[in-house]
């Protein structure tokens, strides 16, 4: 790992935390959860594009093709759609100048069950400081509010290049009630 990367993973990390949590500070959290990107598994068809490395997050190591993956959020209970503000955020590394990150938020309800719902909210490139991108989604970008049991966030990471591989670094996810 170069000085410039390590330099650049602690960057992203202590600014997405500062700019996830300074928005909330005055409301009382139900939940806020920083999740590694260790947990985010490619699509199947995707699974031999994608690796995991402590320091670069998951990464999509094909030269010719975008790679999909799923990174589940553990919540601690559903929600009823109640929450007054909500915020979805993922911090990426983008070595490709030619195709951007697409990522989505997605809420479900009764997901097991046969009359399961699903609502998706597309993140949107926020920040920008070199290679280092933070894509995210917050109130009212959330709305309507929906009731939920289960969500996970979709990422399509783009091929590698010359400058070298895009990756996913955080995950953060938090839900606020009065």
């Amino acid at each position: 790992m170069t000085a410039r990367t390590s330099a650049a993973i602690v960057f992203a990390s202590a600014l997405g935390s500062l700019a996830f949590l300074g928005s909330f500070s005055s409301a009382r959290a139900s939940e806020s959860l920083a999740v590694s990107p260790m947990g985010c598994q490619a699509k199947a068809a995707d699974r031999g594009k994608v690796d995991v490395s402590f320091n670069k997050g998951i990464f999509n190591n094909s030269t010719t093709a975008a790679a999909r993956v799923f990174c589940p959020i553990e919540i601690t209970a559903a929600r009823g759609g109640s929450d007054t503000q909500r915020s979805a955020v993922v911090w990426v590394i983008d070595n490709n100048s030619s195709v951007d990150f697409s990522c989505s938020v997605v809420f479900t309800v009764n997901a097991g069950g046969s009359t399961g719902n699903i609502s998706t909210f597309q993140l949107t490139k926020s920040l920008v400081s070199g290679n280092m991108i933070r894509y995210g989604v917050e109130q009212p970008g959330l709305s309507p509010l929906v009731g939920y049991d289960s969500l996970h966030i979709n990422c399509t990471i783009p091929p590698k290049t010359t400058a070298g591989v895009s990756s996913i670094m955080n995950l953060y996810w938090s839900s606020f009630s009065p």
